[in-house]
């Protein structure tokens, strides 16, 4: 059991150092044309982290899409950011170590672990970082992290039990089912209720955005290849 227990930990912490590396790569910003072609920043500058990228990228450029390139991938993964993504990452970790161990019925633990791994990092970016999203992924969102959630909990309550007896019980499939299937329900209703939403933009505050954006248009083409300069 010691062993068990030692590699688990030393999964864990591998997991957790590979997610800090991904923060510590070097990022490249690439300025827009035109605040290049007018003298007011270099073509590139490398910053220590992809936040200092960005902020310098938008504070240059703030209408033009930022061109961040980290560790020679445009595509940068950031641990505690994704729900889903990290949830994954964090049940096939614990489902790896759940594999090792049985409970008091002889039965595999890996699902149980699996759900318990994908609850906890699902869980951390929803914490850690909340993100604003819209109302239906939400509501999966919530109800895949606490369904997960009640069916680890549901089995961990039933190895609990058997842990000290000679006849153990197994787990019902109704049961289980039942559980997880109230925990998908309350988590939707969580996700529905508690998750930051998306605000959606319409009326006036679309006609203001699209008046900000013809401005925008214009403070752009100063940076064209033309060189036009035009001011408002």
């Amino acid at each position: 059991m010691q062993k068990k227990i030692f590699l688990a930990f030393c999964m864990i912490f591998l997991f957790i150092i590979s997610g800090m590396h991904s923060y510590g790569q070097k990022c490249t910003v690439y300025y827009c044309s035109g605040c290049v072609s007018n003298g007011l920043c270099p073509v590139s500058r490398t910053f220590s982290s992809y936040e200092e990228a960005k902020a310098s990228a938008l504070q240059a450029c703030p209408y033009a899409t930022p061109d961040i390139r980290c560790g020679g991938d445009n595509d940068k993964r950031e641990v505690l950011k994704s729900p889903v993504g990290d949830g994954i990452m964090g049940g096939l970790l614990l489902g790896l170590v759940g594999s090792f161990m049985k409970d008091a019925s002889g039965k595999n633990l890996a699902p149980a672990y699996g759900a318990g791994g994908y609850f906890i990092f699902s869980t951390l970016p929803l914490v850690i970082n909340p993100t604003p999203r819209p109302v239906g992924v939400n509501i999966i969102i919530g109800a895949l992290t606490f369904a997960a959630g009640a069916y680890a909990t549901v089995h961990a309550m039933d190895v609990i039990k058997n842990q000290n007896t000679t006849t153990p019980t197994p787990l019902k499939a109704e049961t289980e089912l039942l559980v997880t299937g109230g925990g998908a329900l309350g988590g939707a209703l969580i996700g529905a209720t508690l998750f930051p939403k998306k605000k959606l933009k319409g009326g006036l505050g679309l006609l203001n955005r699209k008046r900000h954006l013809f401005g925008n248009m214009a403070f752009v083409m100063s940076g064209n290849r033309f060189g036009i300069v035009v001011r408002l």
